[in-house]
């Protein structure tokens, strides 16, 4: 009913801003668009409320209403802080806005708050419509062009909005629309580029709405050449934050005060790094009558947790020892877990976060097949270790016909850690597998290697060991050296370019951040390997800098370019005929270092390149890495070589 009411005035409020003006041909009758137009999105406002509203934790399998639970936290730009209360008006105001934060810090479910916020809020019923859109499923789409604004009504379509696309864009060219974009980092390199060339252009035709996207932190990023977007940063819980949060949601009452009291004593200070990231607040909530001291470092955080649950009692029967149907031991628990999080995350190129019944029974008949000390004595179906992972463990549930983790940093870091255990011969086929191989459909995802690395390195922090760099960096570099036709490191690999239409006979060119071809996504993983060995976590912001055209070529210039690309016959002539008919406003085409060099204007440009100079530093970064080898050999071989013990 409190929906009902509330969306009622949202609705009014907007349709009154429509009203506005001589109403456009494609609504036709005001009183037809009127009454499909109010059907539509009460419709879709119920179905977002049923999808988004009930979230689950790691405290339990009950479900939590969100708008009960939600605690509000202050976004920074740059030095100035952006009270919570304030954030709708802050959007109105700058009209594009990009929020960042690290795993866990709570992005998706502040935008899915919003949205929740302004329909059951009385107080924001005068606000533009929120759509909330997530933008993983971007990844599904097809190569070819395809308007944002299809991809989002037809997101909007399967939660029951079916106005008509001719309206749709109506209401779009009057910017009734708060857009609420999640997770542009999920987007794998291979549609990256067509994301950002379609979010630039939906911006600029329908400038009157508003728009906030969501992104994990990360070194370089196509989101930081959009200049007109407002950057804001999630810094997490405060103490009055996480107090305030904890009493919020439901768990058994004698632990939770407990834990609020030692919150409130000093707990926050010594966790800072954990306690104010809601989701490892609510897991140190979980754990913390088996073991109220916790490690600061998150990676051994998240172990020790993991131990923890592991030996945990029911949650509602204190004295209740739950029975793991797999009888593994601990140790091959974490090893068998850590293996299935790799799987699901690594196969699906983390892209899913849902998993059907026979997807996961599939994977984990897999590592039992796999896993010598598995099969060997196995008494116990996957059906048994899906249960342990469901119902002992709590890190998995199930709703519908579908499996989940209880939120994705499980999932990532636990493959990571899969990874980090791997024998040197192991890391080896993991690089040849999924960022050696020439399979487009392998390794395409940033965030795979950029969470991946990032908890790598962690565990080399804690764990004093240098497997990053000596284990997964140096191979790869040594890979690439040894391979067929290696020159050096300019030659190996594939330039990639953007083409902007500028005018009727004059395209830019610009260096271009993304490719799917294989060659390309080696680099990517070498630059950010190389840019965690010099600065490990603490990188440094990239700003908001505009992206910049090398160079402005006439259309004959640009075909000529093209002709010289390394795409297939039938890819050039369906750029050629494009350029030629003028129906490509922008494309991308690919040339080698060779083909490079025959032409001095850009050759001399692409010297200049940030992209040069980067590959320019595998050479000496390889000469920097055995010398670090040799450092941590010769620290292991000291008592052995030592002779006057």
């Amino acid at each position: 009913m409190v929906l009902e009411l509330i969306t009622t005035t949202l609705l009014a409020y907007n349709l009154e801003q429509l009203s506005e003006g001589i109403v456009n041909e494609a609504v036709g009758k005001w009183e037809q668009f009127e009454t499909k137009y109010n059907k539509n999105f009460k419709t879709y406002f119920q179905r977002c409320e049923k999808k988004y509203r009930i979230i689950r934790t790691i405290l339990n399998d009950r479900e939590q209403d969100l708008i009960k639970i939600y605690q509000p936290t202050s976004l920074f730009q740059e030095r100035e802080e952006i009270k919570a209360d304030k954030l709708l008006q802050f959007i109105d105001n700058m009209n594009y806005v990009w929020i960042t934060g690290h795993g866990g810090q709570g992005k998706s479910t502040l935008l899915r708050y919003l949205m929740l916020k302004i329909l059951f809020d009385e107080k924001n019923s005068k606000q533009k419509i929120p759509v909330y859109v997530e933008l993983r499923k971007f990844n599904n789409e097809k190569h070819e062009r395809r308007k944002l604004s299809k991809f989002i009504y037809s997101e909007m379509n399967t939660l029951g909005f079916d106005l008509g696309y001719d309206l749709f864009e109506f209401m779009l060219k009057k910017g009734r629309f708060l857009f609420l974009f999640d997770a542009y980092d999920e987007i794998i390199s291979a549609k990256n580029q067509l994301f950002m060339l379609e979010f630039d252009e939906f911006m600029t035709k329908y400038d009157e709405n508003n728009f906030l996207i969501t992104s994990r932190k990360m070194p370089t990023g196509n989101l930081e050449n959009v200049v007109s977007l407002s950057r804001l940063e999630l810094k997490g819980f405060t103490k009055a934050d996480a107090i305030s949060f904890i009493r919020k949601v439901e768990y058994l009452p004698e632990i939770k005060e407990e834990f609020l009291a030692q919150l409130d004593e000093g707990l926050y200070e010594k966790y800072k790094s954990i306690a104010s990231n809601p989701l490892l607040l609510v897991l140190m909530l979980k754990v913390f009558k088996q073991n109220p001291n916790f490690p600061k470092d998150i990676s051994k955080f998240l172990i020790d947790a993991f131990k923890v649950l592991y030996e945990q009692h029911d949650a509602a029967k204190l004295s209740y020892q739950r029975e793991y149907r797999s009888k593994f031991n601990e140790e091959q628990m974490l090893q068998f877990f850590s293996a299935f999080c790799f799987i699901t995350y690594f196969h699906s190129n983390a892209q899913s976060k849902e998993f059907s019944e026979e997807t996961i029974s599939t994977y984990v008949r897999l590592i039992i097949k796999n896993y010598s000390w598995v099969n060997q004595k196995a008494e116990f179906s996957e059906k048994d270790i899906i249960y342990d992972f469901k119902v002992c463990l709590c890190l998995l549930y199930e709703e519908g016909q579908n499996y989940y983790f209880v939120h994705n940093i499980f999932q990532e870091f636990f493959a990571a850690y899969h990874i980090y255990q791997l024998s040197e011969r192991g890391k080896k086929s993991f690089l040849s597998k999924y960022i050696l191989s020439s399979n487009g459909k392998l390794f395409s995802n940033v965030r795979l290697f950029t969470t991946t690395f990032d908890y790598i390195y962690e565990l080399d922090a804690f764990k004093n060991t240098k497997s990053l760099d000596l284990e997964i960096l140096l191979p790869l570099i040594e890979s690439v050296e040894n391979s067929e036709n290696f020159i050096d490191f300019h030659h190996y690999f594939i330039y990639t370019f953007d083409v902007k239409k500028k005018g009727s006979n004059q395209f830019e060119l610009y260096m271009s951040h993304n490719s799917n071809h294989y060659k390309n996504r080696v680099r990517q993983v070498l630059i950010r390997l190389n840019f965690k060995h010099k600065y490990g976590n603490n990188y440094p912001n990239a700003g908001g800098i505009a992206l910049k055209p090398l160079i402005t070529l006439s259309k004959g210039e640009i075909v000529n370019l093209v002709k010289q690309s390394n795409y297939s016959k039938d890819d050039l002539e369906k750029y050629l005929s494009t350029i030629k008919e003028n129906s490509y406003q922008n494309f991308r085409f690919e040339l080698d270092m060779e083909t490079i060099e025959k032409n001095p204007v850009l050759y001399t440009l692409v010297k200049k390149s940030a992209r040069y100079k980067s590959i320019a530093e595998f050479d000496p970064l390889k000469i920097e890495l055995l010398e670090e080898r040799r450092e941590f050999e010769k620290e292991e071989l000291f008592f052995f070589e030592y002779d006057e013990f």
